[in-house]
């Protein structure tokens, strides 16, 4: 080694000594160091001057974390808050690989990016601390040149808080999605469940209106005829007797198909509930064509029936009725036709079953059809006091005591004969006579009620709006010294949705009085929750077409235990209607439901023989036999 190789190696070790007692000094705080630029020609440090200081100091009270790197990527300055970040001393930080902070998974992106020259760029990455935890941040980076080193500057922002904060939306997000989708589904089951049977598929009593209102028109309008077959199997009760639900049920479908199948195109088969169903029939030319189809209706059904347990014959009772197809536009009622195709059916059933009778002005215990006659029947009638009011026990499904007993109303026509009120009502309302009947029911159930009796009292829509109606109530409760407490007085749910805010009246008022408020055919208005928080109900009567099939029908169950809970939140109680046998009775028990009513619990009898069971009284209902099917008003 020569002289001169000698002195350069004595240079070069007094330089990286210089430089390693100045790195110490800034690890131990002694100096502040602002660059260090490594290379061939040795190492170079710079240090801040005193000029520099406030320089220093912004950058220490940064809230994001800042350094300053080599070009080969030495950390040559952090301020405090990166090592806050890091959970790591500042003195071990100075001179580390700035790679070295930075995850594996990420280190070549970050790369890539403190590679640039000029302004830099934004990544995301995530750090890692002392103790192995990654932090997310976003770091910023741009080049700086100073004295002779070329530095790269890097802010470290921390996106912890802002990924949680980021992390909770996207969570509530998914969850409001999730959430929609059930409220989507739950919408599309209950419009589902409100126009159609769950049993069989087919259209219920609801879609069926609508579709006769429909069939009604176009036959005005093109001088047609509509004709509707209702139908009602005969003895269908032996069949669930003696094979059980699930051989009715199955028997119950197959009969379905086979309608279905005996009918044209345009008809609608239609499954009120029970054993009953409906055909519509639009666009008939004469009675003919519809006693055509009852034809084929009955030889469909000839062939047996077979199930899981065997083979059996159905029959089945049937009433047509057909609309005069120069009806004018008001007398249109799909009502009306219902219910001479109904008293049709009752006269081939009397007749010992597996008959078929065409309803006309001859059919016993109907009454003619047009609305003059109806009107004038029902004006005589309330002249001639031959209204009448029946009872059904409304039952506590826990104690099986009688709490309430609902009123229902009844006419005589002039020969004696009981008409139910399907028959009249409709034309009573159409003509304005409704407000009559409620003001002679509303009457009578005060009196009956002073007894101790605790009545429910149905209202039509009309005179739930009808602010008149409230002083006559007030009157009559003072008159008969009647305990408003006994009377709880019913308003169907569609009804309550014509006029919301004079319902709203109209039940305040009596709630103020001291009697009760329930809403009838709860679930059916697709509105329901809307506004039943603006309306003082005590009580909510599950309709009957989510109770018929309940113990068969998960859908059924769920809309039922949703009510419940919405009760039960608002502080009201449920009452199911049309409960028919105690398999249905268990399942309203296990799901809540507190008050039933039904057959199962006694059908409807004249106010005077209804008289005996009074309110509180037991009510056993698992002695007693099952009762036919059929349900009625």
């Amino acid at each position: 080694m020569t002289i001169d190789q000698t002195a350069g190696h004595d240079s070069l070790r007094a330089r990286l000594a210089e430089a390693e007692e100045t790195l110490r000094a800034i690890r131990q705080g002694e100096i502040d160091a602002f660059a260090l630029q490594d290379g061939s020609s040795g190492t170079q440090l710079f240090t801040l001057s005193g000029a520099d200081r406030p320089y220093r100091m912004f950058v220490e009270n940064m809230r994001d974390g800042a350094a300053t790197v080599s070009a080969s990527g030495i950390v040559l300055y952090a301020n405090r808050r990166l090592g806050e970040l890091l959970a790591r001393d500042l003195p071990d930080l100075i001179g580390s690989p700035v790679a070295s902070l930075v995850a594996d998974g990420d280190r070549a992106a970050f790369r890539a990016i403190s590679g640039r020259a000029g302004p830099g760029g934004t990544i995301e990455v995530d750090l890692l601390d002392s103790g192995e935890k990654r932090i997310p941040v976003r770091v910023n980076t741009w080049t700086l040149d100073v004295d002779f080193a070329e530095l790269l500057c890097l802010t470290f922002a921390d996106l912890t808080e802002q990924n949680a904060q980021k992390h909770e939306i996207d969570r509530l997000g998914r969850a409001q999605a999730a959430r929609m989708r059930e409220l989507e589904y739950a919408q599309t089951a209950l419009t589902k469940q409100a126009t159609h049977d769950s049993l069989s598929g087919l259209p219920n009593r609801m879609l069926l209106v609508d579709r006769i209102n429909q069939s009604l028109a176009h036959a005005n309008r093109s001088q047609t005829s509509t004709g509707l077959i209702f139908l009602d199997l005969d003895l269908f009760k032996e069949i669930n007797d003696a094979h059980g639900h699930a051989a009715g049920d199955s028997v119950l479908r197959e009969v379905a198909e086979r309608l279905v199948g005996a009918v044209r195109p345009m008809d609608t088969v239609s499954r009120l509930g029970g054993d009953e169903f409906v055909v519509l029939l639009p666009a008939l030319k004469t009675s003919l064509d519809a006693v055509a189809v009852g034809t084929r209706i009955t030889a469909a059904l000839e062939v047996p029936i077979a199930h899981g347990q065997g083979v059996v014959s159905v029959t089945a009772s049937m009433g047509i009725a057909v609309s005069d197809h120069t009806l004018t536009e008001s007398e249109l009622d799909p009502e009306r036709l219902l219910a001479q195709a109904d008293t049709a059916m009752y006269f081939a059933k009397s007749l010992g079953g597996s008959h078929t009778e065409l309803f006309d002005g001859s059919t016993p215990h109907a009454l003619k059809a047009e609305p003059d006659n109806w009107v004038a029947v029902i004006r005589e009638a309330l002249d001639e006091e031959r209204f009448l009011l029946y009872a059904q026990p409304i039952v506590e499904l826990a104690t099986g005591a009688i709490v309430q007993e609902e009123l229902l109303l009844r006419m005589r026509d002039s020969e004696g004969n009981i008409i139910p009120p399907l028959a009249f009502l409709p034309t009573a309302e159409r003509c304005g006579l409704i407000s009559e009947i409620d003001r002679w029911v509303i009457t009578e159930a005060t009196r009956l009620a002073a007894s101790g009796r605790a009545l429910s009292v149905n209202l039509s829509a009309g005179s739930a709006g009808d602010l008149g109606m409230l002083s006559l109530i007030e009157r009559q409760l003072r008159k008969h010294g009647t305990d408003p407490g006994n009377l709880v007085f019913e308003i169907t749910e569609t009804a309550v949705m014509q006029n919301v805010d004079r319902a709203r009246l109209f039940a305040e008022y009596m709630v103020g009085l001291g009697c009760q408020f329930a809403l009838d055919d709860f679930g059916t208005g697709f509105a329901s929750f809307t506004y039943l928080k603006r309306l003082p109900v005590q009580y909510l009567k599950i309709d009957i077409e989510f109770v018929r099939d309940l113990s068969r029908s998960d859908r059924d169950m769920s809309v039922v235990k949703a009510i419940v809970a919405l009760a039960r939140d608002f502080g009201q109680r449920t009452i199911a209607e049309g409960v028919e046998d105690e398999q249905t009775a268990e399942v309203l028990r296990r799901l809540g439901v507190d008050l039933a009513q039904g057959y199962l619990f006694g059908r409807p009898r004249p106010i005077a023989e209804a008289a005996g069971p009074g309110p509180g009284d037991h009510h056993d209902v698992r002695s007693r036999s099952r009762p036919a099917s059929r349900s009625g008003t």
